[in-house]
């Protein structure tokens, strides 16, 4: 998704204000309108669960792709981002199966240590990348799985279940539209997507009126605190800063239910 982004969007020489964090950043703000308020183009690049390692590694193939010194970069911090719990795991899983492949993750420790767990995942995501179809193999059956690939890949295992029953046929043409209408909506609202919808981007707020209950541990989850979550702020704020790049970090509320329940903690 990074380096489709990338190819699609406009570039610009003028100086840009990017966005990159939670997609929650989203939220009742759409690129075009922004840009015609500010008169400066927006890169919106936030992902589902994003956590601060995929900020950091997201800033750096920013860096490398385009090459334009942002006027700006806006980021979205919250508790999900440092705390311990289920968001940093979906965010490990989307980023070693979905990605781009970041040659950093073997080479820098901060990216090494919580990406990968062991070694065997680390083959795995080298392997998974020379052979695509491997990080879809682990629910065929235990005796294909060439290396344990452990926990991080456990959203592909489940993948392939859904992939292997039914009509393979109708499955991959439901997906290949699906696709090509991503494509089609990522282009047009240069990286905007109503979350959860199949509709084409029409400005309509619907509320959410059937919200998942909250965990009954989330408390204790959300105490936990990542070390590797707080240096890869660090990490980020001191590069960006070197680079005289301003920094602007908001923290969206999450939800009313949440607020009130958690607010202690934030």
């Amino acid at each position: 998704m990074n380096s489709f982004l990338y190819t699609k969007s406009n570039l610009n020489s003028e100086a840009p204000i990017v966005f990159i964090g939670d997609s929650q950043i989203l939220s009742g703000i759409h690129p075009q309108e922004l840009e015609i308020k500010i008169g400066r183009p927006i890169w919106f690049l936030p992902r589902p669960s994003e956590q601060p390692e995929g900020m950091l590694l997201r800033w750096k193939e920013y860096e490398q792709k385009i090459k334009i010194k942002p006027s700006l970069v806006v980021v979205n911090g919250s508790v999900f981002s440092i705390a311990d719990m289920d968001v940093a795991s979906a965010h490990r899983s989307l980023e070693l199966n979905y990605d781009s492949f970041h040659f950093e993750i073997f080479t820098k420790t901060i990216f090494r240590n919580f990406y990968l767990k062991n070694i065997s995942s680390g083959l795995y995501y080298l392997l998974g990348r020379i052979f695509p179809f491997l990080r879809l193999n682990a629910s065929v059956s235990t005796t294909l799985k060439i290396i344990g690939e452990g926990d991080e890949f456990s959203y592909s295992e489940k993948k392939i279940e859904n992939l292997l029953s039914g009509n393979p046929i109708e499955k991959w043409r439901f997906n290949l539209n699906r696709n090509r209408f991503l494509e089609i909506e990522y282009s047009k609202n240069k990286g905007y997507l109503d979350w959860g919808k199949e509709l084409s981007y029409d400005g309509v707020c619907v509320p959410n009126k059937n919200s998942i209950p909250l965990p009954p541990n989330a408390e204790a989850a959300l105490n936990k605190t990542r070390v590797s979550s707080l240096n890869a702020w660090r990490e980020l704020f001191s590069y960006l800063k070197s680079q005289n790049v301003p920094i602007l970090a908001i923290s969206i509320p999450f939800r009313p239910d949440f607020e009130k329940k958690f607010r202690h903690l934030l």
